[in-house]
């Protein structure tokens, strides 16, 4: 019988997830994992990594990205979940975007010792009445293509850690959502990087297109 992301959640598979309650908590995966979690890692490096993998699919929307990296911006968090966060909300941006948009990244220090993750697309927006159940789980106006569950975990991982996460998106004018992320910084969080941009991420230019933002 073929399952739904609903009964793979509800039923404890891969890590446990309470969506009842509204909680996160990530799979135990013994002591290599929580070894690599005990360190500050560097969320420029994932974001280029991420981008690099969702590459052939921004060339082919014709998106353009704009990378602006004024640290290496290092949290202390779990490798797999940081790439979890950018891989949904880069893909949930391009999903918006539809064909011929601008994508824009930024990462950079806030007040307080914070990193701050900025994802902002020209996508259509998403309307007021949505935007207080992106974060609910199994919320999507994607239909049978969209879990429902990809901001319900950012969530999550995000609370977790102490952090937050911010929306502004407009649906009407010029269009578009922006999701800030904000992180407690590692320890010893790394400083500035090099000015050079990494021709990998590159994308094609283009113009936005104007349709209904799906969530989830």
């Amino acid at each position: 019988m073929k399952s739904t992301a609903k009964d793979l959640i509800l039923g404890g598979t891969g890590g446990a997830r309470s969506p009842t309650a509204g909680q996160y908590q990530p799979p135990d995966t013994g002591p290599t994992s929580r070894d690599q979690v005990s360190r500050g890692h560097q969320v420029v490096g994932t974001a280029r990594r991420c981008l690099r993998c969702l590459s052939s699919r921004l060339q082919a929307s014709k998106i353009t990205v704009e990378r602006n990296y004024s640290t290496t911006g290092e949290v202390t968090i779990y490798p797999s979940e940081l790439r979890q966060v950018f891989t949904n909300l880069v893909t949930n941006a391009i999903d918006a975007i539809g064909q011929r948009g601008q994508l824009q990244l930024s990462i950079e220090m806030a007040l307080e010792n914070q990193v701050v993750v900025r994802v902002r697309d020209s996508g259509c927006g998403i309307p007021p009445e949505n935007l207080k159940n992106i974060f609910e789980p199994f919320f999507t106006t994607k239909g049978d293509k969209g879990t429902g569950i990809g901001l319900w975990v950012i969530k999550g991982i995000v609370d977790k850690l102490g952090g937050r996460i911010e929306v502004d998106s407009a649906t009407t004018g010029e269009t578009g959502t922006c999701f800030s992320i904000f992180l407690p910084a590692a320890r010893h969080n790394g400083g500035g990087i090099p000015a050079a941009a990494d021709e990998a991420e590159a994308a094609m230019p283009s113009q936005p297109v104007t349709q209904n933002r799906s969530v989830g």
